[in-house]
């Protein structure tokens, strides 16, 4: 059985790799410019080829903010070290509502007749690195959250974690009676219950639409109601503007649509069946729509979060306890 000729060969696999490496590949000259590419790798599919060729990588990539890059590669084709395995986060070009991140690898390739040019491989890493990111997001709160025997110190660890990383917004809301120290019953959780807000943060600062330490209940039906009476995350992935529940809460369909945000998670705080209350995730400067690996993510944190407040709940019942005279409650009593 005969194969290809030795003197195609070459010819035949540079054409295979162009055409048919899952990786992207880019093939530059002395001055950084594409002399060829592969229409598939990505960040470029779609691209018309007049955007690419004859370009330097940050000029058709230039969502993708590395000032050494270009430098690197430079020295790459001068001698210098290979780039191995660097790391861009941008979006993708044509598209600035996709974020990407992408792995880039820069060596050199030497001509028959003594010319040098440099080949950048790319990969598409961005659910890696998300998953990556969760994993340290988790990290970190299980290392912040459980430090305290207090309810706001407990939220606001939370807070800290999540803002700007997981979430552009968050809110803690704590049944009052938790806050209190009363016992909890399993099961549902009443739209009429109080609740109080524990914690409140934004990247953009300011205040939420519920003043932090103040009582309030959630309109019936909502995601924050329904988590509450079936113990159960809601993840909307993209906020519509009809959404049915909105128009039961109007002051806060104003606010949401005043920020922007386009998708939220609502993660109930339950232990041993007995709901404390809900942490609620948004998303309004993060393009990306929450989905079901951030829903998993959210629930894990309501559950560490969840277990701390019960302890904090627990201190105060047993501190009342022990100093009856200052008491607010019966400890006889579940609840007031």
């Amino acid at each position: 059985m005969s194969g290809p000729k030795p003197e195609g060969l070459s010819t035949a696999v540079l054409e295979a790799l162009f055409t048919q490496a899952p990786q992207g590949l880019f093939l530059f000259d002395e001055d950084l410019r594409v002399v060829r590419y592969n229409p598939a790798a990505p960040g470029v599919r779609g691209l018309p080829p007049g955007t690419v060729l004859w370009h330097r990588l940050d000029e058709f990539a230039d969502g993708f903010d590395d000032p050494d890059l270009l430098r690197l590669s430079k020295q790459v084709l001068t001698g210098g070290e290979p780039v191995r395995d660097r790391l861009l986060r941008g979006h993708v070009p044509g598209d600035a509502r996709r974020e990407m991140t992408i792995s880039i690898s820069v060596f050199p390739v030497r001509l028959d007749d003594g010319s040098v040019l440099g080949v950048a491989v790319v990969q598409d890493v961005t659910e890696r690195r998300r998953a990556a990111d969760r994993l340290d997001i988790l990290h970190d709160a299980h290392r912040a959250i459980g430090t305290s025997l207090d309810i706001a110190t407990t939220a606001d660890a939370l807070a800290d974690v999540v803002v700007g990383r997981f979430a552009d917004a968050v809110t803690v809301d704590v049944l009052d009676d938790a806050h209190r120290g009363f016992q909890l019953n399993e099961g549902p959780v009443d739209a009429d219950i109080p609740l109080r807000r524990a914690a409140f943060r934004s990247v953009t600062g300011g205040h939420g639409l519920i003043e932090t330490g103040t009582l309030s209940t959630f309109p019936f039906p909502t995601p924050y109601t329904q988590s509450l009476l079936d113990s159960r995350p809601r993840l909307i992935t993209c906020l519509a503007a009809d959404e049915p529940w909105l128009a039961a809460d109007p002051d806060r369909a104003r606010r949401l649509s005043q920020e922007g945000v386009h998708s939220l998670i609502v993660t109930p705080l339950v232990v041993r069946g007995a709901a404390l209350g809900i942490v609620s995730y948004y998303r309004h400067r993060d393009a990306r729509p929450y989905d079901e690996e951030d829903l998993a993510l959210a629930s894990q944190l309501a559950q560490r979060t969840a277990l701390t407040i019960d302890n904090a709940r627990g201190y105060a019942r047993e501190r009342a306890v022990a100093t009856p005279s200052s008491a607010t409650f019966s400890p006889e009593l579940p609840r007031p």
